[in-house]
């Protein structure tokens, strides 16, 4: 029975409007990515030094900063071109691609950059979405939905098990010890963050810090209610927001695509842009393909 309700989720029916918007959202994301962050530096890197992820483990050094503009520009046109919607799955996969080889190269050092993590996780589904879906398009089906379902469920296990860890290796200590009381003093001392002074006033409060130690474990193992609870997802998106701002705030980590990543992916698009779609005929079998208004 849970088999069953788990596949009936995934394979739910969304509009192929949303499904071109998420992408096309996605694509703009992934471009800026590609194009601003400084990854030509990496060519900089000494030998020594390089050791690839297994994705790239082919390469046996830091690839010119010629190659690596290159790259930066294949994926930043390919990226254009998909947030456009031409030629849709070729040049999402791509921009995709592009990204994957950038990321990876920023964690030559054995270390995943987290902040490239999400949006290459929650964009993956989509390589495989169909490319018959149109921005001014009105049907519903399961096939539009399975990528969206199947993006939704990778940002709520990300949180998920990003605070399930926490309770394992730390149990309600993580939240009753000064665990987080020491990293905001650690933080307000040193130049990272970007309110020391903030950062030194709630590390003079105990409860307080405990209080944000609580509701960040909360929002975290409680992620997963959004994929039943659609209502809560705005919600959802507000606390990470929040959360994620206090994090570069206090201790200058940045998680910006986490941010603009579960925004993405998990706002319904024809609810925002009041656009009521309609049965898609050749898929009525499918789980869930109802009318939504």
């Amino acid at each position: 029975a849970t088999y069953k309700r788990v596949d009936a989720w995934l394979w739910g029916a969304e509009s192929e409007r949303r499904l071109c918007v998420t992408v096309s959202l996605l694509s703009v994301l992934m471009g800026l990515r590609i194009v601003l962050s400084p990854f030509r530096g990496l060519a900089r890197i000494p030998q020594e030094l390089f050791d690839p992820p297994l994705i790239l483990r082919w390469l046996d050094a830091p690839p010119s900063s010629s190659v690596i503009l290159g790259v930066q520009i294949v994926g930043g046109m390919a990226a254009l071109a998909s947030a456009c919607g031409r030629l849709r799955q070729a040049t999402f996969a791509l921009a995709w691609l592009a990204l994957l080889f950038l990321g990876g190269l920023r964690a030559r050092r054995g270390k995943i950059m987290h902040n490239d993590v999400l949006i290459i996780l929650a964009a993956a589904p989509f390589l495989l979405a169909t490319a018959d879906a149109h921005f001014k398009g009105r049907r519903r089906s399961g096939r539009y939905g399975a990528p969206i379902r199947a993006a939704m469920a990778v940002v709520v296990l990300a949180y998920f098990f990003t605070g399930y860890q926490k309770v394992v290796s730390s149990g309600w200590t993580w939240v009753a010890s000064d665990n987080m009381r020491w990293v905001i003093y650690r933080a307000s001392n040193s130049t990272a963050g970007h309110a020391p002074d903030l950062a030194r006033w709630i590390a003079q409060h105990p409860l307080l810090c405990q209080a944000i130690a609580l509701a960040t474990l909360t929002v975290e193992c409680g992620a997963p209610l959004v994929l039943a609870r659609p209502r809560l997802r705005v919600h959802f998106a507000l606390a990470v927001t929040g959360f994620h701002t206090g994090i570069w705030l206090l201790l200058g980590l940045d998680y910006s695509m986490w941010i603009a990543t579960s925004w993405i992916v998990l706002i319904d698009w024809d609810r925002v842009t009041k656009r009521k779609p309609t049965l898609d005929s050749g898929h009525e079998g499918s789980p869930n393909l109802v009318l939504r208004t």
